[in-house]
C-alpha cells in the first residue's frame, strides 16, 4: 500500500510551480546580485521582485523584508541583534519570551543570557496562551525585546497577538512573533497587527528548504549576527 504523507506541519512538499520557478532561475541567473555586471544586475531584480512580492503579502515595504537561510536563521536575527543592539547602546538587552516558543526561539534566548542580558520567561495557561497580566508585569523591565509566537508549533494555539502588539507598543517595546506556523493559514499582515520583527519559512509553505524570511520595521535596529560581504542585518540587506 502507498504511504500518504501528512505531516505538513513540520515541512511541505515543495509544489511544482516553485519547483519550476527555481529551476528556471537557476539558468537565467547565474550571476551575484552583489555584482555590478548584467548577470549580477539580473539576478539582484529577481532578488527585488522576490522581496517585493513577500513584502506586498505581508503589508509591509520591500526594503523591510531580510532574507535569511532559515526560520531558524531569522528568530536568532530578531532575539541576539535585538538584544545585542540594545545592549551596545548601554541598556540591560533584556529579552521576554513564552515559555511555549520553538525551540529557534527558546535556544536564542538562552544565548543571550549566556551573553549577559536578562531573561523572563512568561507562563502560559492549560491551552498554552500567554496571560496578558503576567507579559503587563514583563513589561515594566522595559525589556529589548519580548517574542511570542503566532501560532504554536506542537498544539497549534494561536496566541492573542493583536493584545500582545498593543500591549508592548504602547509601552515602547519591540515585539517579535515566530509567524512560521500561522502564515498561509491565519490572516498575518504587519499592516494589521503592527509587529516589529516576524519570522516566515517558505519549507512550510510548499517553497524549499534553507529560505527563510526576517520582517524587520523599518526604524528598528538590530545588531547582525553574522558577517560577510555586504551583510547588514541579515544575508540579504
Amino acid at each position: 500500500m502507498e504511504a500518504i504523507y501528512l505531516d505538513h506541519a513540520a515541512t511541505t512538499p515543495m509544489r511544482a510551480e516553485v519547483k519550476e520557478a527555481m529551476l528556471e532561475a537557476w539558468d537565467a541567473y547565474p550571476g551575484n546580485p552583489s555584482s555590478s555586471h548584467g548577470w549580477g544586475r539580473r539576478a539582484r531584480a529577481a532578488l527585488e521582485e522576490a522581496r517585493e512580492r513577500l513584502a506586498a503579502a505581508l503589508g509591509a515595504e520591500r526594503g523591510e523584508i531580510v532574507f535569511t537561510p532559515s526560520g531558524t536563521m531569522a528568530d536568532n536575527l530578531a532575539i541576539l541583534g535585538r538584544s545585542r543592539a540594545a545592549r551596545r547602546r548601554g541598556g540591560a538587552g533584556t529579552v521576554v519570551c513564552s515559555a511555549v516558543e520553538h525551540s529557534a526561539v527558546l535556544r536564542a534566548v538562552e544565548a543571550a543570557g549566556r551573553e549577559g542580558a536578562p531573561v523572563v520567561v512568561l507562563a502560559v495557561d492549560s491551552d498554552g496562551r500567554v496571560g496578558v497580566e503576567t507579559l503587563a508585569e514583563a513589561l515594566t523591565a522595559a525589556p529589548a525585546i519580548v517574542s511570542v509566537m503566532w501560532g504554536n508549533n506542537e498544539v497549534g494555539t494561536l496566541q492573542p497577538i493583536r493584545e500582545i502588539v498593543d500591549r508592548c507598543r504602547s509601552a515602547g517595546v519591540v515585539v517579535h512573533t515566530d509567524a512560521v506556523q500561522a502564515f498561509g493559514h491565519d490572516r498575518v499582515r504587519v499592516d494589521e497587527v503592527p509587529v516589529d520583527l516576524l519570522t516566515l519559512s517558505a519549507h512550510k509553505l510548499g517553497g524549499p528548504k534553507g529560505v527563510g524570511a526576517l520582517y524587520v520595521r523599518r526604524g528598528v535596529e538590530l545588531d547582525p549576527i553574522i558577517f560577510g560581504g555586504g551583510q547588514e542585518r541579515g544575508l540579504s540587506p
